[in-house]
């Protein structure tokens, strides 16, 4: 009982403090941050019902055990929500446009190798 009033606590808090801030946030900027967060949340509970039945393995009575497929999805949600939150509110690192790099050419003076020279190559 002391684990289902803390799993709803918990689940409570994240609800408020990601619903309440970021959901309107996230559908009037645009709907692809929406999905992003949706797919987080539906990505994480699968994982985590697969896990949960994973774990029937390792159990010696697998059939009293079935709950965990369920807890598995649970926490596997909460890991979704906070990925999903975090995946749609990250921005987005653009590379440049410009190459950048280098190149060593050798120096010559009368036939012979006098030296090197370091050339700073860009292009655009």
């Amino acid at each position: 009982m002391q684990i289902l009033r803390t799993m709803l606590l918990i689940s409570s808090l994240i609800l408020f403090l990601l619903g309440s801030s970021s959901a309107q946030a996230m559908t009037s900027s645009s709907p692809s941050k929406l999905r992003t967060f949706l797919m987080g949340c539906a990505y994480g509970t699968a994982g985590g019902a697969i896990l949960g039945a994973a774990s029937l393995a390792f159990s010696n009575d697998p059939g009293s055990n079935v709950a965990n497929i369920a807890k598995g999805a649970s926490l596997g949600l909460y890991g979704g929500m906070i990925y999903g939150y975090i995946n749609a509110n990250s921005e987005q690192i653009v590379p440049p446009t410009e190459a950048v790099g280098f190149s060593v050419s050798p120096q010559f003076a009368r036939g012979e190798v006098s030296g090197t020279q370091l050339n700073l190559v860009t292009a655009f």
